[in-house]
């Protein structure tokens, strides 16, 4: 597989300072894309994860496999060993975008990023799995060809987002099986749920409390599963949430 480098993961962990590749072409397109989305909107993408090892395949779906089997603390949703999109011999065209230092996207970058998607080939497939972060490439879909020697601009290397416990950047609603949670997406926890609401109005009331501190409604009932989601009730007790 013909790579190209598309900058080093500012995410603290596993990935932390390593530089990222893709398969040429969608690494192409991706740093056109991350130039286009900073020309539009002033903000720095940087690449969390790209091609993943087939050991860190075996890492992270050996950890999501004990949690699910109730032998492990939680992980992440991880794809069965070399399925993923990041699988660094069969696919290598999938990213994990994050802002400086790892920061979660904000939801008005983001919607940015989903609307230019497309011309460069890049699809926010992570909606399907609840990853704000997860994208995937085909140069063959792109209308705008990122040409070859392109390079990232704005790519000064951060530092990792300090750890804080509560570091809310969107909020959704969702239920599963029957009760009805609130999900913050957090820089450093990703995903974080907040349990015991037993009502849509509920867990509106719950939403407001988050946008009068500043923090976009990008709600309504999802549907989402929680069962690999981390509650951090008690974390967020001290802010009246």
């Amino acid at each position: 597989m013909d790579i190209i480098e598309v900058g080093k993961s500012e995410l603290a962990g596993r990935t932390f300072g390593k530089m990222q590749t893709l398969e040429r072409g969608a690494g192409l397109q991706a740093i056109g894309f991350m130039n286009d989305v900073q020309n539009r909107t002033g903000y720095r993408l940087t690449p969390n994860e790209g091609r993943r090892s087939r050991e860190d395949q075996r890492l992270v779906w050996n950890a999501y496999a004990l949690f699910l089997a109730g032998r492990g603390p939680w992980a992440p949703v991880a794809a069965t060993c070399y399925t993923s999109r990041h699988d660094e011999i069969n696919h290598g065209n999938a990213i994990d975008f994050g802002g400086p230092g790892g920061a979660v996207i904000p939801a008005n970058v983001h919607a940015v990023m989903v609307e230019i998607g497309p011309a460069y080939g890049v699809a926010w497939t992570g909606r399907n799995f609840n990853e704000w972060w997860h994208f995937e490439i085909s140069r063959a879909a792109a209308t705008i060809k990122v040409p070859e020697g392109t390079v990232r601009t704005g790519s000064a290397f951060a530092k990792p987002t300090p750890i804080k416990e509560d570091d809310v950047a969107s909020v959704y609603i969702g239920n599963h099986n029957g009760d009805i949670f609130v999900y913050d997406v957090g820089r450093r926890t990703k995903w974080n749920v907040i349990k015991g609401l037993k009502s849509v109005e509920q867990a509106r009331q719950r939403i407001e409390m988050f946008k009068n501190r500043g923090i976009p409604d990008v709600g309504a009932v999802s549907g989402v599963e929680v069962a690999a989601f981390r509650d951090i009730t008690n974390n967020n007790s001290s802010d009246g949430l």
